[in-house]
């Protein structure tokens, strides 16, 4: 769950992660960069309840964050690791950052990821290499003068009262976290099948969404 506060270009964020423990360990090591991390909590199942936290550090050299646990955890064991923090929306290219344009002399803001290769760990706490492959699910907060956009189709979306928005995506196929992308913005855009059914979008400023066409044949291009 990622909310995003585009007037000051901060996030919060919570993820929870399903892991499995191949050793028996008193620690958690996992990917994170630039984030600031509030709480940490570990636990096995319903039944058995919470694995207490003896504490958590950021190592800033290794871009890593440290679970140091009150009790060992079991071999062949699942576990689920839920950790909330916040970050910035950063002024450059890498992570989780944001990007803007000039419409009718106002000046407007988007956030979007590069994630590639080892970056998801600038957005959020998580085993950020290639070789770590998982599924994601996505939920993005957001005022609802903007539009979310991730890997996956909306399932449902949840409007409050106070103006904000809870999108909520599918599931994502198994993969690596630089495939991970979602986007804020306020564009509009249109959509096509391919002949191969594959859904294609294409995102830009409603003022120049006239220059988009689909083609009879199912292809799809810009005519610029």
């Amino acid at each position: 769950m990622l909310t995003a506060f585009m007037e000051n270009f901060t996030f919060s964020g919570e993820v929870n992660v399903e892991i499995a423990c191949r050793n028996a360990t008193r620690y958690v090591v996992l990917h994170a960069s630039r984030v600031a991390v509030e709480k940490v909590q570990v636990a096995e199942d319903r039944v058995a309840g919470a694995v207490p936290v003896a504490g958590f550090f950021l190592y800033p050299q290794t871009q890593v964050l440290v679970v140091v646990l009150n009790r060992t955890l079991d071999a062949q064991r699942n576990y689920n690791l839920k950790i909330i923090y916040n970050a910035l929306i950063e002024n450059e290219l890498l992570g989780f950052f944001r990007s803007s344009y000039v419409l009718h002399g106002e000046r407007r803001f988007l956030g979007v990821t590069q994630f590639s290769p080892t970056h998801a760990r600038k957005a959020f706490p998580c085993f950020d290499e290639p070789i770590y492959k998982a599924t994601f699910k996505i939920s993005i907060k957001h005022q609802a003068t903007y539009l979310s956009l991730s890997n996956m189709p909306v399932e449902t979306s949840v409007f409050e009262e106070d103006g904000w928005v809870t999108d909520h995506f599918s599931q994502t196929p198994l993969m690596s976290t630089y495939y991970l992308a979602w986007a804020i913005c306020n564009f509009t855009y249109r959509e096509t099948i391919t002949k191969s059914g594959v859904v294609v979008s294409i995102l830009n400023l409603m003022m120049f969404l006239d220059y988009v066409h689909t083609a009879k044949s199912s292809d799809f291009w810009i005519n610029k």
